[in-house]
């Protein structure tokens, strides 16, 4: 008598701040985070500018705030040195390829995986050798959480929101978890949200998303204000790589 396929898994924490002081591992036998803060990268915008594809740059030319503008130039540009690092390719002949809901991707001839978020004045990179999404927010003191609670999270994520010592940042918490899931899976957001929990530990995922085997998903804070959320098959370790040292 054949067995039912097991249940996903998504296996949810938070954990302590991270030091940014490792070294990348070209081999991929652990995960690589990388940091981005973009006022480090202002001063060469022009150099970086020229890293970028004919379409990439004419994605760029078509932001009409140049804050807006550099962030696009200094996260295309600073993904295509990272990838560099890894397969040995000059950045500016890196084809990135766009897959299922138009998620990136590179074609190699060994497995790489990358994922990019940002908000405000960081950028955040995974890089695996299996699927893995990041996710990055600000934590808005202005922002009205409270329209878009029924449309994202399900009942006992909400009561959890709302009696929260901090509501604000719980909110912020649970939408990078719910996106950095929906990145990795290559479903996009959607009408996924209210699908699944990201409360603390292990949550089930539903068969809407087509995903096999389990998942982690991490949660840390970024200097007290931003939230970092990482959903990753693999179970190797991780770095975490300030990207300034190595560019």
């Amino acid at each position: 008598m054949s067995q039912l396929p097991q249940e996903s898994l998504i296996f949810v924490e938070t954990v302590p701040s991270r030091s940014w002081g490792d070294v990348p591992d070209r081999n991929l036998t652990s995960i690589d985070f990388w940091k981005i803060y973009i006022p480090d990268h202002l001063h060469k915008i022009d150099q970086l500018s020229a890293l970028l594809s004919p379409d990439e740059k004419s994605r760029a030319a078509r932001y009409h705030q140049q804050k807006d503008k550099n962030r696009f130039v200094i996260g295309r540009s600073m993904l295509r040195q990272i990838l560099s690092y890894y397969i040995s390719r000059p950045p500016i002949e890196i084809r990135i390829l766009k897959g299922m809901n138009n998620k990136p991707y590179v074609s190699h001839d060994f497995p790489i995986e990358f994922n990019l978020s940002y908000s405000r004045e960081y950028i955040v990179v995974g890089i695996a050798s299996q699927p893995i999404g990041v996710d990055i927010e600000f934590i808005h003191p202005d922002f009205d959480y409270k329209l878009l609670l029924d449309a994202c999270f399900m009942t006992p994520e909400i009561k959890v929101i709302v009696n929260a010592p901090d509501p604000q940042q719980e909110f912020f918490l649970f939408w990078t978890r719910k996106e950095a899931l929906l990145k990795a899976t290559a479903v996009g957001l959607g009408d996924y949200l209210t699908d699944f929990s990201c409360l603390e530990g292990s949550q089930p995922i539903p068969k809407t998303i087509p995903t096999e085997g389990d998942w982690q998903l991490e949660s840390f804070l970024l200097e007290e204000r931003y939230w970092v959320s990482v959903a990753r098959k693999s179970p190797f370790p991780c770095n975490f790589i300030d990207a300034k040292v190595f560019f």
